[in-house]
């Protein structure tokens, strides 16, 4: 028999708005959409972690290492950046 652990995490508000406009595009639960998120996340890392290792794309992946090397220096830009990734991410899945 499985034995289930459980994880938390703390999100804002707009984060939790986003989790839920997914939620009911998806039709999943709480939970469902929990476990699908890491299952994605766990399944994308990983394959990225390929394709470095692989050195298919060495290039590729240096000019993006630089380019967060150098979004990094300036967390005003990192933030606006990544939010503005994230909402442009939502926007094609949900239409």
């Amino acid at each position: 028999m499985t034995k289930w652990k459980s994880l938390a995490g703390k999100f804002t508000a707009e984060e939790i708005e986003l989790f839920k406009l997914f939620q009911k595009k998806l039709e999943l639960n709480e939970n469902q959409f929990v476990r699908k998120s890491v299952e994605l996340m766990l399944f994308y890392f990983g394959n990225m972690f390929k394709i470095a290792e692989s050195n298919v794309d060495k290039e590729i992946t240096k000019e993006y290492l630089k380019i967060q090397k150098e979004i990094s220096k300036y967390p005003e830009l990192q933030l606006k950046f990544n939010h503005f990734l994230k909402k442009c991410w939502v926007i094609m899945i949900i239409q």
